[in-house]
This record gives C-alpha cells, structure tokens and sequence, in this order.
C-alpha cells in the first residue's frame, strides 16, 4: 500500500485518448515480486474521482464459473494497446495450484490486469462479475493461437485478492 506520485488513469480509452481521466492517490499490491509471486499478481487503485458513476462498474465476487466468460483488457495487438478490446464466450480450462488458471481468452502482451468476468441478468439488467484477472501468458517457439501446455495464458481467481478488495470497501 502507499501513495502514487503523478499516475493518471484514462477510462474508455480509444485510440490512445480518453475524455475523463482520474489522478491515482493509492496502490494496494499482491506482491512486489511478480515472478516469484505470480499468484499475487494484481493491484487496486483508488482514484480521486469516482468514475464509476459515470462509466459502470463490476462487482468483484468468489465464484468458480469457468465457461463463458470475457476478458477486456489494453492487449498490444488491438490499435496498439490504445483501444480496449474484448474476448468475449471464453474459459477457464485447467485450475492450477495457489488460485491461478488457464484460459483461453485472447488477449497478448498489454492485457495483464484485464478482467476476466462473466455477464448475468439480474432483475432485468445485464450485471459484470469479475472473478479473476489476467496475468501472463505463454507462448511457443511456433506462435500459434492453439491451447495446449506450450501455449496458454494464465489467470488469477479472485479468491486471491478479494480479502483486500472487502476491506477497502468497508474504509
């Protein structure tokens, strides 16, 4: 945890521009060893404007839904990280040790952070649960876009994270 100097996010950016924007005033981190913590992986920003309101919101929740699910994210191989793009019907494929998965939703370098969530109706409106979030992804001598176990993108189960996202909240 601790403060930010100077970082500023940009909602709904395309094409590297953005109408809004919100200075970052705190950083809570899973880790600040990535790779020996892959599994804590993740990070929560609190913003001096609450853009929710006016762009949406998703609930982060524990659940262990596989099939049908989005990832969005800045990947570099959609209008070169400045535009977000989506996959949209992808899944967990293999559960892994520590709370981490496979999946294959598309996303390349630039997506780690991005939302994997699912979409469900609740009293008529179309409600975004995030139950975890992209992290790394491997990829093979050959680059092809087939999963398998040279192939895979890795993802971190909300379980991981979801402790400190309840605690912000109740500040």
């Amino acid at each position: 945890t601790g403060g930010v100097k100077s970082t500023v996010f940009h909602p709904m950016m395309i094409q590297g521009r953005s109408l809004d924007y919100a200075n970052v005033v705190r950083v809570w981190r899973g880790t600040a060893d990535v790779d020996g913590n892959r599994e804590s992986d993740w990070a929560f920003l609190r913003l001096d404007k609450a853009l929710g309101y006016k762009y949406g919101t998703m609930a982060i929740v524990d659940e262990d839904t596989s099939a049908d699910l989005s990832l969005a994210g800045y990947s570099h191989d959609v209008g070169n990280g400045e535009t977000a793009g989506a996959h949209v019907g992808c899944v967990i494929y293999e559960r892994l040790r520590d709370g981490m998965f496979k999946h294959n939703c598309e996303g390349n370098e630039g997506s780690s952070g991005g939302a994997i969530f699912a979409i469900s109706t609740v009293n008529g409106h179309r409600r975004g649960r995030i139950v975890g979030i992209n992290t790394a992804h491997s990829i093979g001598p050959d680059l092809i876009a087939q999963f398998d176990d040279r192939n895979f993108n890795l993802g971190i189960r909300s379980s991981n994270f979801i402790q400190t996202y309840r605690e912000i909240l109740a500040q």
